[in-house]
């Protein structure tokens, strides 16, 4: 296996891993990593593909938050809402000026 898909397999993992932890300590109840793998395994890799595709490019906060402007535009308007209180939140704290 390539260094760099063991790496992503390790992520994944380790992803899984936290979210286990995480939803353990929020129901109250152990959930099963074979469970969590099962469910949201592929969810959890996509999302790991990105993250570390953005960490690879050195993507800023600013860049983030304009690629998920655009994604939120391209739902529609029902997320007018969400994108107006996302830029108002970035403006406020000062990573977006105006």
């Amino acid at each position: 296996m390539h260094s760099s898909s063991v790496s992503i397999v390790l992520q994944v993992s380790n992803n899984l891993v936290t979210l286990q932890t995480c939803l353990t300590s929020m129901m109250g109840r152990p959930i099963s990593i074979d469970q969590l793998r099962q469910d949201v395994g592929q969810m959890i890799e996509k999302i790991t593909h990105v993250t570390l595709m953005f960490r690879r490019i050195k993507l800023r906060m600013e860049e983030y938050v304009c690629l998920k402007v655009i994604a939120m535009l391209n739902q529609g308007t029902s997320h007018m809402l969400d994108l107006l209180s996302i830029l108002t939140a970035h403006v406020s704290s000062g990573l977006i000026v105006q």
